[in-house]
């Protein structure tokens, strides 16, 4: 949860920066970037910091909660079963490092969590497939909301955000600070709720 209020301040501070009015009671901001193209920078660090914030707070709760769902949800112990399968499936030299760890059961568990946690998460399938193991569904509204936003991410951070450069050359795509906002909250909201799910779970 601490990922994800510190990734919230620092999109609000972006949107200070940018000169951007919020109003909380109508939850509209008042853009400027008609005045200063410039602007379209703040918007893509709002992306970049929203999309590193889901991707630590994901991995906290991961490795937070997932040896509790697999010991109280059936649905996680699933997922849990079917990751040994393949991992055992992998060969002899996992399965012998499972049966002569001191633990073989916390070993997979914490093995689990690392291939759970090792990459980054720029997908809602990421995201699901975290969920699940966590024994929670992931709506087709919530994967929406991170599709949107990672989306955004990946044009910022792999591509700088440029359009066909043969067909456009150095220009880039145009996103106003106000759209950055609510995608970043949209997706802000969409991990809250995932976190609450978990956390209501018996």
């Amino acid at each position: 949860m601490n990922f994800l209020l510190a990734t919230v301040e620092s999109t609000e501070r972006l949107g200070a920066l940018a000169s951007v009015a919020l109003f909380p009671e109508q939850r509209t901001l008042i853009p400027i970037e008609d005045l200063d193209p410039k602007m379209a920078d703040f918007a893509r660090s709002m992306i970049l910091f929203a999309g590193a914030g889901i991707d630590a707070t994901m991995k906290q709760l991961v490795r937070d909660c997932l040896r509790h769902a697999i010991d109280n949800s059936s649905s996680a112990a699933r997922e849990f079963e079917k990751y040994v399968e393949r991992l055992l499936r992998d060969g002899a030299a996992a399965t012998a490092q499972v049966l002569c760890s001191p633990n073989p059961r916390d070993h997979l568990v914490e093995r689990y969590a690392g291939d759970l946690t090792g990459g980054s998460f720029q997908s809602s399938q990421q995201i699901s497939r975290a969920a699940a193991s966590l024994g929670v569904d992931a709506p087709s509204k919530r994967k929406a909301t991170f599709d949107r936003l990672f989306r955004e991410r990946n044009f910022v951070a792999h591509e700088l955000d440029l359009l066909d450069p043969e067909v456009h050359g150095m220009d880039r795509r145009v996103r106003s600070v106000e759209d950055a906002w609510v995608m970043a909250e949209d997706a802000y909201g969409a991990t809250l709720d995932l976190i609450e799910v978990v956390g209501n779970r018996d």
